[in-house]
């Protein structure tokens, strides 16, 4: 969520002046990101896939979200195939799956809702279907699901925009 925040607003911003420093600006800004952050699985991905999203947009190709979770995979695994067994890069790549995979579905639920029922619905139907995919990992590493997760990502991720301007 906060690589795909700086990845736009950094993007959008620069691109102004020209694409193409706006993706070596964007690129400089996410690599210090994952670094100042300490290369977790969750960001590294974020950060390969942000760094797809900015190449598509700088050749100007259609954005194929699935395509730059699997290159995500791919390099990240590459570089360490012992990160399989690591629960962030589990929780990360399944939440990310659930939603890419089912966004559409849920796109199409609330398309006709006024603009607040489209962002509670939006809300609690993203953090459910991370919840849905990921639960497999949940079970196994703590042996429980939190179902007020998606009632509390309500009040929390309004937040996450806020708090990274401090």
């Amino acid at each position: 969520y906060n690589v795909a925040i700086i990845t736009i607003v950094v993007f959008d911003l620069i691109r102004l002046v020209s694409r193409k420093t706006a993706f070596w600006a964007t690129a400089v800004i996410l690599l210090s990101f994952v670094f100042l952050t300490g290369l977790t699985p969750s960001v590294v991905r974020a950060a390969l896939m942000g760094g797809a999203y900015l190449l598509s947009k700088v050749l100007g190709r259609p954005k194929m979200t699935m395509h730059f979770l699997i290159l995500a995979g791919f390099f990240l695994l590459l570089a360490n195939p012992f990160i399989i067994y690591n629960i962030g890069f589990l929780l990360s790549f399944g939440a990310t799956y659930g939603l890419i995979f089912a966004g559409d579905f849920l796109s199409k639920i609330v398309s006709d809702k006024n603009n607040f029922w489209k962002t509670i619905l939006s809300t609690l139907g993203e953090t459910t279907i991370a919840q849905i995919f990921v639960m497999p990992v949940l079970l196994y590493y703590f042996g429980q699901v939190s179902v007020l997760s998606p009632i509390a990502n309500l009040f929390i991720l309004p937040l996450i925009p806020l708090t990274m301007l401090l």
